[in-house]
């Protein structure tokens, strides 16, 4: 596990949800954890994803995986577009 502080973040009412989101712009994240599993698909754009201090640089159509508990944050270089699936399973 990384080092850095990490916050719970977000919230889940349901079994899971399906959002598209985009980041019109640069953007660092704080590093933060769910509660949840969340899967990230990069539609546009290029984003590095750090994951429990292991940095992932992604390109559009990969995907990554965060499990309950794992501290990351997404790294936000240019404008990206992504779906995200929330799940409490």
């Amino acid at each position: 596990m990384t080092n850095s502080p990490s916050t719970l973040q977000g919230y889940l009412l349901e079994d899971f949800r399906l959002f598209h989101l985009k980041d019109l712009t640069s953007r660092t994240y704080s590093f933060h954890h769910h509660d949840f599993l969340k899967i990230m698909i990069l539609l546009s754009g290029n984003v590095t994803y750090v994951v429990e201090g292991r940095s992932y640089p992604l390109a559009p159509w990969d995907m990554v995986l965060v499990d309950r508990g794992q501290v990351h944050r997404p790294v936000v270089r240019e404008p990206i577009s992504r779906v995200e699936l929330l799940a409490d399973v």
